[in-house]
Parts: C-alpha cells; sequence; structure tokens
C-alpha cells in the first residue's frame, strides 16, 4: 500500500495538510527533498503533527541517477519507495526564527 501521490499545484502547507486528511489512509510519514520551498513546508507539516522527514538533496539525486526520464510525478515515487525502504538520509531543518535571524 501507499505511494506517490499529487495535491496539484497548490503548495501551501494548509493546502498539504486538508489533502493528506481528505486520504482517509494512515500515514507513517511523508518525504520532502530538502531545498528552500521545502524547509517551509516541514515546518507546517511538522506543526500540525504529521510525521515529516527531510531527505538529503545529494542522496535523493544518486538514488535516481537511473531513471532516464525525470518529472515531478517519477520524482514523487521515486522518493516515496526511498521512505518506505527507509534509503534516506534525513537533514536537520532550521527552525523559523534561525532562519529569520540567519537572513538578517
Amino acid at each position: 500500500m501507499g505511494g506517490a501521490r499529487s495535491c496539484g499545484k497548490r503548495r501551501w502547507p494548509e493546502a498539504l495538510i486538508a489533502w493528506f486528511a481528505a486520504l482517509e489512509v494512515p500515514l507513517a510519514r511523508i518525504g520532502l527533498e530538502a531545498g528552500p520551498l521545502s524547509q517551509w513546508l516541514f515546518a507546517g507539516l511538522q506543526a500540525s503533527g504529521l510525521a515529516v522527514e527531510l531527505l538529503e538533496t545529494r542522496h535523493v539525486r544518486d538514488a535516481f541517477k537511473a531513471m532516464p526520464v525525470k518529472t515531478d510525478r517519477k520524482d514523487a515515487r521515486g522518493i516515496a519507495q526511498l521512505m518506505r525502504l527507509g534509503w534516506f538520509r534525513p537533514v536537520h531543518c532550521k527552525s523559523l526564527p534561525a532562519r529569520r535571524s540567519a537572513s538578517c
């Protein structure tokens, strides 16, 4: 069971939280490839009580090298597979106050 699912183009945490709740499927954890947008989503999803992990970008890229065609949908399926198998390296996500103070 499980797999990659797309919730469309809306990318703010509240839309994803509502979409996950509407699935009515128990979620073990959610995987996000680390990046500027994913840190913001990570904080929102984690604050809502969802189990979420940030995956190290280079590790994900290396795992996907064998894919001949790269699309967002295939990336999502690949990340879901990495999460199911436990073949990922979680990375630390700085808190929102720490990121704000670093940008000043």
